[in-house]
């Protein structure tokens, strides 16, 4: 991509600046963010244009224990998942070993 210059020998350079972000000279790629095609006609069905768009959130629940005195509750972290594509929801929790409680995923992927 880079042509030298036969006449002077210097190099051509390979970036410009746009709105503050440096970008490849002669690439004009859309941001991978566009979901909906510009133009006339039907806006792209939500499983296409979301395909493969997940939303990703941390979060934890208070789960109470009756079996110890040592501890009245317990802090139990998950992360939730988002899919944009058919709006179905799936919450994972990560595993640790010989903890002795039930971990993994805690609800399926699914439309809720």
């Amino acid at each position: 991509k880079q042509w030298i210059n036969a006449e002077y020998g210097n190099k051509g350079h390979a970036f410009d600046m746009r709105n503050g972000v440096a970008v490849e000279v002669g690439v004009n790629k859309a941001p991978k963010t566009t979901i909906v095609p510009n133009g006339s006609g039907q806006p792209a069905p939500s499983w296409v244009a979301f395909d493969r768009q997940v939303l990703r959130f941390s979060a934890y629940f208070q789960e109470a224990v009756h079996e110890k005195r040592e501890e009245t509750y317990r802090i139990r972290r998950c992360t939730i998942l988002y899919y944009l594509e058919d709006d179905s929801i799936q919450v994972n929790e990560a595993r640790q070993e010989n903890s002795g409680i039930p971990q993994g995923t805690l609800i399926r992927r699914h439309q809720l």
